[in-house]
């Protein structure tokens, strides 16, 4: 489909490891060239979605460097991945201006996830763009908006329509990350000794 009619497009797949182990993966596409994938690292586990049950979490840091596209640097996650804002922030951090997040979320938990959405956009200072599954699937309410959010957390787009558009512009990028949040010093160091204590086994 990317090929025939000459466009970027994310999609989907169940990938599997040699040894069979099964990831719940991203594919974006420029004209029906891959030029990356993402596998998920946070998985629900709960009716409706028992994904603990089909795949495994992808690596420690697999996947959180952002792709380039036509001249843009793209960061991709996957539905709860965005739930958890450090893959986002470290997405922002790694040069990523615009972040794509296909979910499956129940239209009834729409209210828990914009918020969340529009902080991420808001605290990374980059596009947010989530695309939502549209309906009810085997039981399951799926449905719900999807959005565009820019780097100052302006809603842009809000919508259960079948095609939506919104246009990213890097002077906002750049407005944004002169302004507050965006100027303050990422400290990345600060988190890596925070997470390597962790990792040590110090309990938080």
């Amino acid at each position: 489909a990317s090929a025939e009619v000459g466009i970027g497009l994310l999609g989907s797949a169940i990938s599997a490891d040699e040894d069979g182990t099964r990831h719940n993966t991203a594919l974006l596409w420029d004209a029906g060239e891959l030029i990356g994938t993402y596998r998920k690292h946070h998985l629900p586990d709960e009716p409706g979605f028992f994904e603990t049950d089909h795949y495994e979490p992808a690596p420690a840091g697999d996947g959180l460097l952002p792709l380039p596209f036509r001249g843009w640097s793209l960061g991709v996650q996957i539905c709860s991945d965005m739930n958890r804002p450090l893959g986002t922030h470290a997405l922002a951090a790694a040069g990523a201006e615009v972040i794509l997040g296909p979910r499956a979320t129940e239209a009834a938990t729409w209210q828990r996830w914009k918020p969340v959405l529009i902080a991420n956009a808001r605290t990374a200072c980059c596009y947010v763009c989530s695309v939502n599954r549209p309906c009810p699937e085997q039981g399951v309410l799926l449905g719900g908006p999807s959005l565009g959010v820019d780097p100052d957390g302006g809603l842009l787009v809000e919508t259960t329509d079948t095609l939506a558009t919104f246009t990213a512009c890097r002077d906002v990028l750049a407005k944004a990350r002169r302004a507050y949040p965006g100027y303050l010093p990422l400290r990345n160091d600060v988190y890596a000794a925070a997470y390597a204590a962790l990792a040590e086994g110090t309990d938080p």
